[in-house]
């Protein structure tokens, strides 16, 4: 069966073994968000609305999620030394200085990085700095004064200002991101090695990861359309949909002066009909069939 591709006899070579001849999905040429997602409304940027809008209109996804973030961020994270030796120790605690040496608390970044759970990734540019003690400049302001390179912060780059990823045609891998444009400024790449990236999963290698909201879409969905229609008929007060009647001969190209006012007036009502919540003024019940106008 797999003759026609695998010739038996023939040897692969070493540099022939080391060329990488597919890709991982269509995101590996795009870069673009969900690229290879089946539903228009879940690609790109339409699907970090989507997913945000899931998350702040739901109450029980809203109440979720908010649950996990305030659980979580309060674990306790301990640097443990690599070894034994003093220069581990000694590094050790260094790093545990960095993290708590930065603008925002290390409790806020794990509230932020949570976001992936929502969008599938989340994409934070770190900004170092010089530890220069108490000062008022930016780049250097520290508890510490040893001239060792710290971290300022880990800022956030919101989800829905990446325009793609930069993906490497070679190899696939993810080398940075493409922050729109702002305050005038012009788009700009953000570098992975300048970075912190998390997501949800590798599966094909989607960049963009994948959100834990994904299969709740088509409830969510139905959900929002059922609970429209409910809030109609409470308007409504279950009194059915307003119908709207008029003889025919109102319309007539013989009808009477009265009968083609009446005709400009229902002109006029029937936009009204569009949007009534409930029969009022000139509307009365008719028969079963629905609302009637009366003159």
């Amino acid at each position: 069966m797999f003759g026609r591709f695998f010739n038996k006899g023939a040897e692969l070579s070493a540099p022939k073994a080391k060329v990488e001849l597919g890709v991982s999905g269509r995101n590996t040429y795009t870069g673009q968000i969900r690229a290879d997602e089946f539903l228009q409304e879940l690609k790109g940027k339409k699907a970090i609305r989507k997913y945000q809008e899931m998350r702040d209109n739901n109450s029980v996804i809203g109440a979720v999620l908010y649950a996990i973030e305030q659980t979580l961020r309060d674990v306790k994270i301990k640097v443990k030394p690599a070894d034994d030796s003093e220069l581990a120790e000694k590094e050790a605690k260094f790093l545990e200085e960095v993290l708590s040496d930065m603008d925002c608390s290390l409790d806020d970044h794990i509230s932020e990085a949570l976001s992936h759970l929502t969008y599938g990734f989340a994409w934070f540019e770190v900004v170092y700095k010089v530890r220069g003690g108490d000062t008022l400049n930016p780049k250097k302001k520290s508890k510490y004064n040893d001239g060792r390179i710290g971290v300022r912060k880990l800022a956030i780059r919101a989800p829905w200002t990446i325009d793609k990823f930069e993906v490497d045609y070679d190899s696939g891998d993810i080398t940075g991101v493409w922050q729109e444009s702002y305050w005038g400024k012009p788009a700009v790449m953000i570098p992975v090695n300048k970075s912190l990236y998390y997501r949800t999963t590798t599966l094909n290698n989607d960049p963009s990861g994948r959100s834990v909201l994904r299969n709740a879409f088509v409830s969510y969905t139905y959900l929002n359309k059922i609970q429209e229609f409910e809030a109609i008929a409470i308007e409504r007060e279950l009194h059915g949909v307003p119908v709207g009647r008029m003889p025919a001969e109102y319309l007539s190209s013989d009808a009477t002066p009265e009968q083609k006012e009446f005709a400009l007036v229902w002109a006029i009502t029937e936009l009204a009909l569009k949007g009534i919540a409930r029969p009022e003024l000139n509307l009365s019940y008719g028969d079963n069939k629905g609302l009637s106008l009366s003159r």
